[in-house]
């Protein structure tokens, strides 16, 4: 596992993600580019039909997969406009894009879980999740993304599996002793280029 710099001022504050095995596409990109990918967005609706159509009461699944596509874009807007809005000037607005993954959460926790959601203006909840390591309020990590027809996590295979992921991101960044701004210097100053 690698972490890797995906929007970042001088001060390595900003957008991070990981890559899972050295040498791979980072997470972040990862997920956009299975997001924007209609065969990928289409197989992955039929393989969770029974989740789709009893949560949303949709009708036709083509349709609903031009709607994820909104909600893509949405997502991803949010990211850009912090890049080219924002970076260097308020990087504390990732704060507000990424949310505690505990709704009930009210507390600072070192390492915290996020997420990220799209907007959408056809469905009562977004689907769309990105999920992130918060190291500072300005610096997060992003660990993957899924999309989720259900109220909790545990509820669909993809979720579940980022959850799992987000706990060995935060085992990965105790590893490297990267618990804040200063350790994420830190771990890219000692880092050995590929």
């Amino acid at each position: 596992m690698k972490i890797v710099a995906i929007f970042v001022d001088k001060k390595n504050e900003g957008l991070h993600s990981v890559c899972l095995t050295i040498g791979s596409i980072n997470e972040y990109e990862k997920t956009f580019d299975q997001w924007y990918d209609p065969e990928y967005l289409l197989k992955y609706c039929k393989e969770n039909e029974r989740e789709l159509f009893g949560n949303f009461g949709i009708s036709k699944l083509e349709d609903f997969v031009e709607d994820v596509y909104n909600e893509v874009e949405s997502l991803e807007d949010l990211f850009l406009d912090f890049r080219d809005n924002h970076l260097g000037i308020n990087n504390s607005r990732l704060q507000e894009i990424f949310k505690p993954l505990d709704d009930h959460q009210h507390t600072l926790v070192v390492l915290q879980p996020t997420k990220a959601k799209g907007l959408t203006r056809l469905y009562k909840y977004p689907i769309l999740r990105m999920y992130a390591i918060k190291i500072s309020e300005s610096a997060f990590i992003v660990t993957g993304g899924c999309i989720k027809f259900t109220k909790k996590m545990d509820g669909m295979p993809e979720c579940k599996t980022q959850r799992i992921r987000l706990g060995r991101v935060v085992d990965f960044c105790k590893e490297q002793s990267c618990y804040d701004q200063d350790d994420l210097n830190y771990y890219y100053e000692s880092d050995p280029k590929d």
